[in-house]
């Protein structure tokens, strides 16, 4: 019986270890993000930013599984634009036919539901950079950008960049390393971390660039106007 505290102990500083448990910690946290003033990246509560991971496991995946089952999807994937799209950012959904068949999951339409991942994944870091355009938008987003450390944020953006697009890469434009990943016997949870990860990545990615992008614009705006003051005296 004495061993029991240790093996607790053991039990969780596993589950600390797990790259999904420390991947939804790391969204949580971000999305928790606070400046000087109590101003957060996202205007929202501890609360729901705190239950945006659980939601998302909860309703984004069955909602997304429903969604990328509708067949519309590979017509979609056969309009010009998207078709011309993909061939530069998603090559290797690109290369895939309607009636190709993963060995895994056979019944699978691999083709529609890659094109519904990249288009719902496209169309989220869209949206959360257009929502900051908005006057309550752009007021937020000058908040943030007056408040928060620019070290931080720009920290942020990088990290937020550069997962959103090693994700990408591997789940949309090469399979190589996905392959090697497959491969490997802890590809699975690798797999499945990517998964999670991208959607994630692609909200704070799109939301952080745009407060960027807005206050930069804003800081070289105030610049300008400031050095043309002087000039008219």
């Amino acid at each position: 019986m004495a061993d029991l505290p240790e093996n607790a102990g053991d039990k969780q500083g596993q589950r600390r270890g797990d790259p999904l448990s420390n991947a939804m910690i790391a969204a949580a946290a971000t999305l928790r993000e606070t400046g000087q003033r109590g101003t957060s990246i996202y205007s929202s509560s501890d609360g729901f930013a705190g239950m945006a991971p659980i939601v998302f496991f909860l309703y984004g995946i069955p909602f997304f599984i429903i969604v990328a089952m509708i067949p519309a999807w590979e017509k979609w994937g056969d309009f010009s634009p998207v078709v011309w799209l993909n061939v530069h950012i998603a090559p290797a959904v690109n290369s895939l036919s309607d009636n190709y068949r993963s060995t895994a999951f056979p019944r699978l339409p691999l083709r529609r539901v890659l094109i519904a991942a990249t288009s719902m994944i496209e169309l989220l870091f869209v949206s959360s950079f257009l929502t900051k355009l908005s006057y309550r938008g752009r007021k937020q987003a000058l908040m943030v950008w007056l408040c928060f450390d620019k070290s931080r944020l720009f920290g942020l953006l990088l990290g937020s960049s550069a997962a959103f697009v090693a994700v990408w890469c591997v789940l949309f434009y090469n399979w190589t390393l996905l392959d090697f990943v497959e491969s490997e016997p802890k590809g699975s949870k690798i797999i499945i971390l990517a998964v999670v990860l991208l959607p994630f990545s692609a909200l704070i990615c799109g939301r952080i660039a745009a407060i960027v992008t807005l206050g930069i614009f804003w800081s070289a705006t105030k610049e300008v106007k400031k050095r043309l003051g002087k000039m008219s005296f």
